[in-house]
């Protein structure tokens, strides 16, 4: 088995963008506390200067708050993907795993699983209770992946392949295999390994020509 992983992948670098920001917020703070106490002395405003840290306060709060939540989404999102790359791992020798695969002309793929039953692109989502907006949403996104990679493996590969769609909700509680849609299939994340063992429907006769090409995005 050969996996590939890119170095920083869409939620790392979004969490580290909300770090940024935070620390930003929190300089901004720290420099206002100390033009607040020079002011002071300087101008003896001391009122104003009071009304500016009253309403700095619950602006930091706020702010701190936010930066936890969001901190703590993504980190969940990635290790929705780690749990997902654990269940992959069981697959044999002769499948190519691609992690955060970043093709041109698009965004990220969180997995593609190239091997004898197929090609598969698999978007992971840990939302623990989707609504209905949020699941046409996760639909539509990997069903966008799927046809991303089937395009540029026909444009760059010269090969006519199929790709299925596979969703994948690491948190949520329902089993089994479900056709969520006509082009998706949602899979629970212990299933997905014999998922993609027993798809026969469209087998790949050149497993390492088309994961060299990719490998090489």
């Amino acid at each position: 088995m050969a996996i590939y992983i890119k170095k920083s992948s869409f939620l790392q670098r979004k969490e580290s963008l909300f770090i940024i920001l935070f620390v930003i917020t929190l300089g901004i703070f720290v420099v206002l506390s100390y033009l607040t106490q020079v002011g002071i002395q300087s101008y003896s405003a001391l009122s104003d200067w009071m009304l500016m840290i009253i309403l700095l306060i619950p602006l930091g709060y706020t702010l701190a708050k936010l930066f936890e939540k969001r901190s703590q989404r993504f980190s969940r999102g990635i290790w929705g993907e780690e749990s997902v790359m654990k269940e992959l791992l069981r697959l044999p020798h002769d499948f190519y795993i691609f992690h955060n695969l970043s093709l041109r002309h698009g965004g990220d793929i969180d997995f593609a699983v190239i091997g004898p039953t197929g090609i598969f692109a698999i978007e992971v989502k840990s939302h623990y209770r989707p609504n209905d907006g949020q699941m046409h949403a996760f639909l539509n996104q990997s069903h966008r992946a799927a046809m991303k990679l089937k395009h540029f493996i026909d444009a760059y590969c010269r090969r006519k392949v199929w790709v299925s769609a596979l969703l994948v909700l690491p948190n949520n509680k329902r089993d089994g295999i479900e056709h969520v849609s006509d082009d998706v299939t949602l899979v629970h994340k212990h299933e997905l390994v014999e998922y993609i063992l027993n798809s026969q429907k469209h087998s790949v006769p050149e497993v390492e020509y088309i994961a060299a090409v990719i490998k090489d995005v």
